[in-house]
């Protein structure tokens, strides 16, 4: 039996919870009143959304995971427009279709929403990835579904550390009909979002992108924002930062993901010491942090705080700071006295 069915079948997997980390009593209020509770439907499904960001413990529910063989059959890859913003394991689905796109003998795929972004296949389609690692090791012949647009760099680094050599097949986000005479599919009966999935998945990824390399924790990390959700007073809080780090023997960085390569991006955040930062993609780089860094966020109160559940499975010191808006929101206005007190925390 492998590794991951054991954890699945021990007692204290069933449930799971954290503590959500605030400023004050008067930010754990302000995310209560947030307008993102209530009903998200997931095509047919619907499901109550839980006040996760209150300042107590909050249990999720464990459910079963598997991978599903299908014969002879044809499936396709879900359009953007047929499914809700996430859906549960990938977006794929059986077809009556006798005409075909592509066709493959053995086919995994590890397909979810916008999987071609960098938080997207962090969030959705490394745990689908790590889930099936070992399968897909015994297996070297499955051809592997990702969605194009990814970066190559990113899915080759990926790969190594996973010990996965598969062959890749990159296909379209907007869908298509695959036909195949083997078809392993990811699948669970979570009626929750990819992001609620349980806390083993990242607790494994983190271990493996972070298994040969000493920690140092000596960056604090602003990771910049250029359009949307943007900073303000930027030069004020750059240069609080600035001023910190001088007063503890730190390291600055004002971080855009675009100019490093991932080597570059995974080693400066394997040595973090704080992460500041309005939500965002940028952000899905703690996979890479070691335990117990201090990572502030600055989130809003009418969009969905992703990056929760998977702070917490990484034991990192994560606080939300709460702010009205959207991810729409052009910019926000940081509160330098609560910052500086989260700082010194």
């Amino acid at each position: 039996m492998n590794v991951i069915k054991e954890k699945i079948l021990k007692n204290e997997e069933k449930y799971y919870s954290y503590p959500i980390k605030v400023s004050n009593t008067s930010d754990a209020n302000f995310l209560d009143n947030s307008k993102t509770t209530g009903i998200i439907i997931f095509g047919e499904k619907q499901f109550n959304y839980p006040k996760f960001w209150r300042n107590e413990k909050f249990k999720l529910p464990f459910n079963e995971f598997s991978i599903r063989e299908y014969k002879d059959t044809y499936f396709e890859i879900i359009p953007s427009i047929d499914i809700a913003y996430y859906g549960e394991g990938n977006r794929v689905r059986l077809t009556g279709e006798k005409k075909s796109d592509l066709s493959v003998n053995k086919v995994f795929p590890a397909l979810n929403f916008m999987g071609y972004l960098w938080q997207h296949f962090v969030q959705d389609t490394l745990p689908i990835l790590y889930f099936g690692r070992e399968f897909l090791q015994r297996n070297p012949d499955i051809v592997i579904l990702l969605y194009s647009g990814i970066s190559e760099d990113i899915v080759n680094y990926f790969f190594n550390l996973f010990e996965i050599s598969n062959p890749i097949k990159y296909v379209s986000y907007e869908g298509c009909v695959i036909s195949t005479n083997h078809l392993y599919n990811f699948e669970s009966n979570v009626q929750i979002p990819t992001y609620w999935w349980n806390n083993f998945f990242y607790e494994g990824i983190h271990k493996l992108v972070n298994q040969s390399y000493k920690q140092e924790k000596k960056n604090v990390i602003y990771t910049k924002r250029l359009y949307r959700r943007t900073i303000s007073n930027e030069d004020q809080l750059k240069d609080t930062l600035i001023n910190f780090c001088l007063r503890n023997n730190l390291n600055f960085i004002e971080f855009e993901a675009e100019k490093y390569t991932i080597e570059e991006r995974a080693d400066i955040f394997r040595n973090t010491h704080t992460v500041i930062s309005p939500h965002g993609g940028a952000n899905y780089h703690l996979i890479f942090c070691p335990k117990g860094i201090k990572f502030i966020e600055y989130t809003f109160i009418d969009c969905l705080y992703t990056l929760y559940n998977i702070a917490s499975s990484l034991e990192l010191n994560y606080y939300v700071v709460p702010n009205y808006g959207t991810n729409e929101t052009h910019s926000i206005e940081i509160d330098i006295h609560k910052l500086n007190m989260l700082l010194d925390l």
